[in-house]
């Protein structure tokens, strides 16, 4: 997680374990915080919780490449598992 230059927010970004590559962005929604991500057990799915409703929820998209997010909470969600 990493704090943007646009207006504070939020993003994940992708940190290599191993070389001297810095982090690249991953996941940004402009206005809102992107936080406290997952991945799946198989690598392909990244559950995380963000606030581009006006109210934290949960969202899930695909990974290493997010395109699309299908929000998993209804009334409100956070801290995904």
């Amino acid at each position: 997680m990493q704090e943007s230059g646009e207006g504070g927010k939020f993003r994940l970004v992708l940190v290599p374990a191993e070389g001297h590559a810095g982090a690249s962005p991953l996941l940004e929604v402009p206005g809102a915080n992107v936080t406290a991500s997952r991945l799946s057990a198989d690598g392909h799915w990244i559950a995380y919780q963000c606030d581009v409703s006006g109210k934290t929820e949960v969202y899930v998209s695909s990974f290493p490449k997010p395109t699309g997010r299908l929000q998993i909470s209804q009334s409100g969600g956070q801290s995904p598992v």
